[in-house]
């Protein structure tokens, strides 16, 4: 038979992890409790360091996101010298979006256009990142030349092209 006291630390603990809403840490707390007694001060002590944990473990995770966002810049900024002698095509990087997994980078208008067909060794060396991760190129507007090698666009400040 259980003490009184026993009981209502048995009662406060299931209190406690009714509180809690992360469902792993909860799991692990009840599978403690049934193994033996815990105090309510035990339990505590327990749901804390697995918070804990957590916290280290997700700010882990997002280091390693900004560690891997700027080694994907590096590649961006080598494989643009590579399109730029090969293709006469330039491009910078823009940026990454994790809602889509996609590094964007942006083409130089001065150049070439920039195709995805010229990025494939880019989008090969970021896969060795994050294999989920792709490759998204940001357009602006160019200026287009008739045949006679007249300005097609209506404006002529070439300051409004973005």
């Amino acid at each position: 038979m259980m003490s009184e006291k026993e009981k209502k630390d048995k009662n406060k603990a299931k209190e406690t992890i009714e509180t809690i809403e992360n469902v792993e840490i909860v799991d692990t707390v009840v599978e403690n409790i049934g193994k033996k007694t815990l105090s309510h001060e035990e339990i505590e002590k327990n749901l804390k360091k697995l918070k804990c944990e957590r916290k280290l473990a997700a700010k882990k995770k997002k280091k390693d996101l900004i560690n891997n966002v700027e080694l994907a810049e590096i590649m961006c900024e080598e494989e643009s010298i590579d399109v730029l002698n090969k293709h006469n095509a330039n491009f910078t990087f823009d940026h990454f979006c994790g809602e889509v997994k996609t590094i964007f980078v942006k083409e130089d208008l001065s150049c070439k256009k920039l195709t995805h067909n010229m990025l494939i060794s880019l989008k090969e060396r970021i896969k060795l990142i994050e294999k989920r991760w792709q490759v998204g190129i940001l357009t602006s507007t160019r200026r287009t030349f008739g045949s006679n090698g007249e300005d097609d666009d209506l404006d002529d400040d070439l300051t409004d092209i973005v």
